[in-house]
């Protein structure tokens, strides 16, 4: 379903660079069918968005007491989108409303990141996030691309610094 959703978007004749779209996914998160791993499932998302023109996200909505919550918010998260959980049914307008107001609330496209450490002796250790990571210059100055932003959105990245002993 991911990949029909992303083919769709692909297809489109003329999309401009600014041009916002989504592909929402209603699943209970179990993958039985085509690529089943979730670590391959979410590379196999990513790749799959890089060749879509205009900035694409995709928001996964886990149905079911069952549904894999680790794989949709991965794969969201991956994708610069969100995961519901709909636990009931009486909550799907609720959950598809804030879904669609986020989408027409995006405040900045492609948003990167740069840190870079300035005090001698400092280095960047590790870095926490789901964001993909380019090393400029090792250990000090990195460029964290965090996608779309929406109103409201906050986005964590946490640092790891070693400081040299004074």
């Amino acid at each position: 379903g991911i990949m029909e959703g992303i083919k769709q978007l692909s297809s489109r004749a003329s999309v401009e660079s600014t041009t916002v779209s989504s592909v929402l996914v209603f699943t209970d998160g179990e993958a039985n069918q085509g690529i089943t791993g979730p670590s391959e499932l979410v590379t196999a998302t990513v790749n799959a968005l890089d060749g879509v023109k205009g900035a694409v996200s995709l928001h996964t909505f886990g149905f079911s007491q069952n549904h894999n919550p680790e794989l949709l918010t991965k794969l969201a998260e991956a994708a610069n989108g969100m995961f519901y959980y709909l636990a009931t049914a009486d909550r799907i307008a609720e959950v598809f409303a804030d879904c669609l107001g986020g989408r027409l609330s995006v405040v900045a496209m492609n948003v990167i990141l740069e840190a870079q450490i300035e005090y001698t002796g400092a280095v960047i250790t590790a870095i926490h996030t789901p964001f993909p990571v380019t090393h400029v210059v090792q250990g000090q100055h990195v460029s964290i691309a965090l996608g779309q932003m929406y109103s409201e959105q906050r986005r964590d990245v946490l640092f790891d610094v070693k400081l040299p002993a004074v």
